[in-house]
């Protein structure tokens, strides 16, 4: 089957987003409040009535999407992920401050030896518990990635990376990308990434080359150009049937949203943050839509595997990686 042969001619499907800075304000004050009051303990709580008011608001064909996952998993996650990534560094802080200079250099480069494994933890263990806590119309994603997998495409970019002077880095990128994605389904819809890791470095180097000669200008036509080559590059596939994510956001769309954000943000002193959450929201579900001749009304449960713990998801924040890199 190729997709170039398949006719979505007016298959277009939009989502729309249903956000109300008014109703997002009231969950942001109280999420910072007890985040502060409760030393950050409160966060796992926060970040998951974060995410339900955003999945809620956020529809496709007539349906709201659904988060299932609580701040009770999520605490659990993040108790873990400190034991793996915040504890260390105090004790290298410890050994250092307390003489041991040798011990805590070693610890240190353990540490960072240890980030190979991690890290590809953190990405599969993210996407799995996501995909596990998501759905639509009473069905579930699911992913099943494989650690072992991505551990070995993690290695071995790193290693080319260091050989190629950090050229290899969007390649890296783009297969452990599609190691996700197409480990993940939709009911019996399977998605496919099918974006090539030397587009991408052309992307990104001609990017780099002229957002430095525009004196950043170019930035916002370069960040728009990523996005649109990421989600025009994945597939649903169901059957014999086939769809695709499109997207058509120019660089002065983006400008506009990264530039106000930065306005309410700035002069608001962080007040209006919900606002420009929002503004952002609202943006990408209207650049954003399907193209499919798949009938999402045939859309069934299969077999929901690798439910997923939340230590992934805990471990992306200590870590502060996203899974967009």
């Amino acid at each position: 089957m190729t997709s170039s042969k398949v006719d979505l001619t007016n298959a277009r499907k939009v989502f729309h987003y249903h956000g109300q800075v008014k109703d997002y304000f009231g969950i942001y004050i109280v999420n910072v409040l007890l985040t502060i009051v409760t030393l950050g303990f409160y966060y796992p709580w926060a970040k998951a009535a974060i995410m339900r008011f955003h999945y809620n608001n956020l529809e496709f064909l007539g349906s709201r999407f659904s988060f299932h996952g609580t701040g009770n998993e999520m605490v659990r996650g993040m108790l873990m992920s400190f034991a793996v990534i915040v504890l260390p560094f105090f004790l290298i802080n410890m050994a250092i401050d307390a003489g041991y200079l040798y011990e805590g250099l070693t610890i240190m480069g353990i540490y960072f030896l240890s980030l190979v494994f991690t890290i590809p933890l953190a990405l599969v263990g993210t996407m799995r518990y996501r995909c596990s806590r998501s759905s639509w119309r009473g069905v579930f994603f699911s992913n099943s990635s494989n650690y072992k997998e991505i551990l070995a495409e993690f290695a071995k970019g790193i290693f080319l990376m260091i050989i190629t002077l950090g050229i290899y880095r969007v390649w890296m990128q783009n297969k452990i990308m599609r190691k996700l994605i197409d480990a993940t389904r939709f009911g019996n819809i399977q998605f496919k990434y099918t974006a090539e890791g030397i587009k991408m470095f052309e992307l990104n180097f001609l990017g780099a080359i002229l957002v430095s000669l525009s004196l950043y200008i170019y930035y916002f036509k370069w960040r728009a150009n990523i996005y649109n080559y990421f989600f025009n590059n994945i597939r649903m596939i169901q059957g014999e049937k086939i769809g695709t994510l499109r997207a058509n956001i120019t660089g002065w769309d983006f400008f506009k949203l990264s530039f106000v954000n930065a306005l309410i943000i700035l002069f608001s002193l962080g007040i209006a943050t919900p606002w420009a959450v929002i503004r952002r929201y609202n943006f990408f579900a209207n650049h954003v839509y399907v193209m499919a001749n798949i009938d999402f009304d045939e859309v069934t449960q299969v077999d929901r595997f690798n439910m997923g713990g939340s230590i992934g998801e805990a471990m992306m924040d200590e870590m502060d990686l996203s899974l967009l890199y």
